[in-house]
């Protein structure tokens, strides 16, 4: 052949559509004169629009793949965001419930301990008490700190002013 080298130019800028006007028909006007050759450029053609479509379907299953994996990132984010939400609440909800047994099982002390102080009828003796089922903890005028478990007394009086403590 003549112009090897020319003729795969102009096959190439034809792939490529490239190719100008005269360079289209200068390489039609080759293919027309040579039939082996004319395979050889269909063969070509057939073998670029295989690789062709396989990039675009490579770049397809590619854009697939990060509208998935942006999907999974904004429902994991959601998520993360929600399990946040629900700790905190829950969380709450437990500090909240701490607060009113701490606030409920003061009151309730105080309001025992000023009924079995004022039932106890006589004024030189004060009397502490821990009614069953709870425990409590108590200063003294002297400064001391008194537990007392369920079910217990302690009788003081009023005036103490001894160095020791005896048991009634």
């Amino acid at each position: 052949m003549e112009f090897p080298e020319r003729i795969w130019q102009l096959m190439a800028k034809m792939l490529n559509h490239e190719a100008s006007v005269s360079e289209e028909a200068e390489l039609r006007d080759l293919l027309q004169k040579n039939s082996s050759l004319q395979q050889q450029y269909d063969l070509l053609i057939h073998i670029w629009k295989e690789k062709e479509d396989k990039k675009r379907d490579e770049e397809d299953a590619k854009r697939h793949i990060l509208k998935i994996i942006n999907r999974a990132e904004t429902e994991q984010v959601q998520e993360d965001l929600v399990i946040t939400h629900k700790r905190r609440r829950r969380r709450n909800y437990i500090t909240l419930a701490l607060l009113l047994l701490i606030i409920g099982g003061t009151f309730i002390t105080y309001i025992s301990f000023k009924r079995t102080a004022s039932s106890a009828g006589n004024q030189d003796q004060e009397v502490l008490i821990a009614k069953n089922g709870s425990r409590i903890r108590s200063l003294l005028p002297d400064g001391t700190t008194v537990w007392l478990n369920a079910g217990s007394q302690l009788f003081m009086e009023n005036d103490f002013s001894g160095t020791t403590r005896s048991k009634a």
